[in-house]
């Protein structure tokens, strides 16, 4: 897949320096292919994009490749396009994404987060949301026609009473500093 002119090595060398707080991190190469099937994601267009880079470690420099999440909202003119932004969805994703979810993620230990971490927001030209790719740590989507089987259903509901937990948490510090 072709990627977007904006969509290259320096603007992605960008995003990694930020959020790996490492000016050093220089982008060797970048690739990119859809990060879902066509049907499964419908807010936005979603790109895993491999980054291989080098950065500086002490004395020497280390070269790593990383997978990273970009999450477009639309761009061509359509139906869908308008329908997102006249009821401002994207942009209570990169709210959730960005300050609530990270929240959240704070009162959980570690190894219960809810959520990829937000690496990088743009607000315009074009609208986007860059997180963690969450393959390297083992998740997977499940087949969304298969249905779950009871260990994972389990997981499921176990992770959705940790967020509510969490959200119920975070909204009563903010009713009741």
């Amino acid at each position: 897949m072709a990627l977007e002119k904006w969509l290259n090595l320096c603007f992605v060398e960008k995003i990694l320096r930020k959020s790996e707080e490492d000016d050093s991190i220089q982008v060797i190469n970048i690739s990119s292919k859809p990060a879902t099937d066509k049907g499964d994601n419908y807010l936005s267009d979603m790109f895993r994009i491999t980054v291989e880079f080098s950065r500086n470690k002490g004395d020497r420099e280390s070269k790593e490749k990383k997978s990273i999440i970009v999450k477009l909202s639309p761009i061509l003119e359509s139906v869908r396009q308008k329908f997102i932004i006249l009821a401002g969805y994207f942009h209570t994703e990169i709210s959730m994404m960005s300050d609530t979810l990270v929240k959240m993620n704070k009162l959980l230990e570690p190894k219960y987060r809810l959520s990829g971490r937000s690496l990088y927001v743009q607000s315009e030209n074009p609208t986007l949301l860059v997180i963690e790719d969450l393959m390297s740590l083992g998740f997977q989507m499940a087949d969304r026609l298969s249905g779950l089987d009871l260990a994972h259903s389990i997981l499921a509901v176990q992770g959705l009473a940790r967020f509510h937990a969490a959200s119920v948490a975070i909204c009563e510090k903010v009713n009741h500093p």
